[in-house]
């Protein structure tokens, strides 16, 4: 049996057999690594082919680097794994295959710590979000800046997986490194994404409705309502200060109309925000009236 496996080493991978004595491979630790170095090739191979298939939606080629020992883990140069390419691409078919053949449904990225749950959180890939929490995924894991796949879908605006993380277990009030909670992210949402208003108005709503603590305060001690009533809006242009340095970090631009902020900060009052709340002297009331004054002659009215 060892004569043949030489024989196999010798005519299937003269690169390696080049300038090695006969005995050399009559070592068992020797004829072991070389085996193992086939197999590795072999498996490193069909592991590129893996990622391949998972990105381009292909199931043949997929089963087929399934069936050639690839590492159903294995990672491209960006450190996703084929789950991860498969969530983010909406390939519902390639994540059950993956699944079905082991696939670690909570690995992640190994630069931004994203799950394959998280990926297709943000992308509203509400299918496969299912599909990965029924198989195991972590609803609260958390990325190496803190965000859960809540708070990521939040950002989004993708309030159907929302929906779907707070009915398997998702902490509505999960903090980031910053120490704000998904609905001050909603508020961040509705204000600068005018195309998907309907969508942060919803989330909010299942937060609220899920519990969420419409109190709560971030790491600078502001709360909620601050948040809805002028911080998200000075978060927002820090932003777009980034991109356009002449815009000041208390310039009153709105990308929404001071009438869907009244009807959210109303909502958001009337489920038992504290209009009175202050940090470093400044309330709700304060934050407004740099930031819409529509919004603090509301806010006046009904103090």
């Amino acid at each position: 049996m060892k004569k043949l496996l030489i024989i196999l080493i010798l005519i299937t991978t003269p690169h390696i057999a080049h300038g090695q004595p006969a005995a050399y491979y009559h070592n068992n630790d020797n004829l072991k690594f070389l085996i193992s170095n086939i197999i590795d090739k072999r498996q490193s191979k069909a592991s590129k082919e893996l990622l391949l298939a998972a990105d381009t939606n292909n199931i043949k080629e997929l089963k087929k680097s399934i069936k050639n020992n690839a590492f159903i883990n294995t990672r491209n140069i960006n450190g996703e794994t084929p789950l991860i390419i498969a969530s983010y691409k909406g390939n519902h078919i390639i994540v059950k295959e993956l699944i079905k053949n082991g696939a670690d449904v909570n690995k992640k990225d190994s630069r931004f710590g994203i799950t394959p749950l998280s990926i297709a959180g943000m992308n509203g890939h509400s299918t496969i979000a299912e599909e990965l929490i029924i198989a195991g995924a972590d609803v609260n894991t958390q990325n190496i800046y803190g965000s859960s796949p809540l708070r990521i879908s939040t950002k989004n605006g993708k309030s159907e997986i929302v929906k779907i993380l707070i009915n398997n277990g998702a902490h509505v009030d999960i903090k980031a490194d910053d120490k704000t909670t998904p609905l001050m992210t909603a508020f961040f949402g509705l204000y600068s994404n005018p195309f998907l208003t309907s969508e942060y108005e919803k989330i909010i709503k299942y937060l609220i409705a899920a519990g969420s603590d419409v109190n709560a305060v971030d790491a600078e001690g502001d709360s909620v309502l601050i948040w809805a009533s002028g911080k998200a809006q000075s978060e927002i242009n820090k932003e777009l200060k980034t991109a356009n340095p002449s815009i000041k970090e208390d310039s009153p631009y709105q990308a929404i109309p001071a009438i869907t902020k009244i009807k959210a900060i109303k909502f958001l009052i009337e489920s038992g925000a504290n209009l009175n709340f202050q940090n470093k002297g400044l309330n709700a009331l304060d934050w407004s009236y740099k930031y819409d004054y529509d919004l603090f002659t509301y806010l006046k009215s009904i103090r």
